[in-house]
């Protein structure tokens, strides 16, 4: 299990939140930062950081709480299956002019990104500032953002992981083209999913797709669940444990899809391995993936 926490005290990370000024002149915003167990602020090597952003009506703390991805990732990172990652949530309400969803502006919570946090970020963590070790992730409408960030700022990440929200259909056949110019065929990884109850379940496939055919690797994944922070959590494990600082540099990216399995004959919950080749079974392993269920990967 990936969210409960780790049973030695030894390998929990801590949270904090910090104030920061926004893009638009405003005091009195915080930013959440996870540090990895052990974060040595003066390691010669700066640790990998994934930038979160959460739903509409949501703020900072959700992918801290509801979500727990301080908890898996602290797991993770106990069990070896992924390097110490920094994490910073952002509260991007108040980017707007108004009420409701004219609270959250998506292209300026991108340049306050981009333009205000990431710079306040690397000046006060020990944290990379080379896009290979960026990534950044959202939720619902913290997901969507991403197409104003693979617009304006197509080289700032080389790791995206969208939960139950993606870019299209905002990004055009045109910006599709773009984002591909700008980052090359390697350095940059795309994962999108969502749970089985939401709605426009499919639309991941269709991003996904205009990511491949431009030599993009793009990863898809279903779970069960709806439109919740039991999703998230599931997706946000699948993430970072299979995708996140992997593969970026593989033109296919290993690309695959996850659907749900079931229980099995002894009572778990397995992952199905196909090969790439022909997509034949090529063996049962056990998931480690979420207590929820086990995932088939295709």
């Amino acid at each position: 299990m990936y969210e409960v926490s780790a049973a030695d005290p030894a390998d929990r990370g801590t949270v904090q939140y910090v104030e920061y000024t926004m893009i638009l002149g405003d005091d009195g915003n915080y930013l959440g930062g996870y540090l990895p167990a052990g974060y040595d602020p003066d390691r010669a090597e700066p640790y990998n950081v994934a930038y979160m952003a959460h739903g509409i009506f949501g703020d900072e703390t959700d992918f801290m709480i509801p979500i727990s991805a301080p908890i898996i990732l602290d797991n993770l990172t106990a069990r070896g299956e992924i390097e110490p990652t920094v994490m910073i949530t952002m509260g991007n309400h108040f980017t707007g002019t108004g009420l409701y969803f004219a609270s959250y502006n998506q292209q300026n919570a991108a340049d306050n990104l981009v333009q205000t946090i990431i710079p306040f970020v690397e000046e006060n963590y020990n944290v990379s500032n080379e896009r290979e070790g960026r990534a950044y992730g959202g939720f619902s409408y913290g997901a969507m953002t991403s197409s104003q960030v693979m617009r304006s700022y197509p080289t700032a990440f080389g790791y995206y992981g969208l939960i139950s929200g993606a870019p299209g259909p905002a990004l055009t056949a045109q910006d599709y083209d773009d984002f591909a110019a700008a980052v090359g065929t390697s350095g940059t990884s795309v994962f999108l999913g969502n749970g089985f109850f939401e709605t426009f379940p499919d639309s991941r496939e269709v991003v996904a797709d205009n990511l491949r055919s431009r030599g993009i690797p793009a990863e898809t994944a279903q779970v069960p669940g709806a439109h919740d922070g039991s999703t998230a959590s599931q997706l946000f494990t699948i993430w970072a444990k299979d995708y996140l600082w992997k593969n970026a540099d593989t033109p296919d990216g290993g690309t695959g899809r996850y659907w749900w399995l079931g229980r099995v004959r002894s009572g778990r919950r397995v992952r199905l391995r196909r090969s790439e080749a022909d997509r034949r079974p090529l063996r049962v392993d056990a998931p480690g993936a979420h207590p929820a269920g086990g995932l088939v990967r295709r």
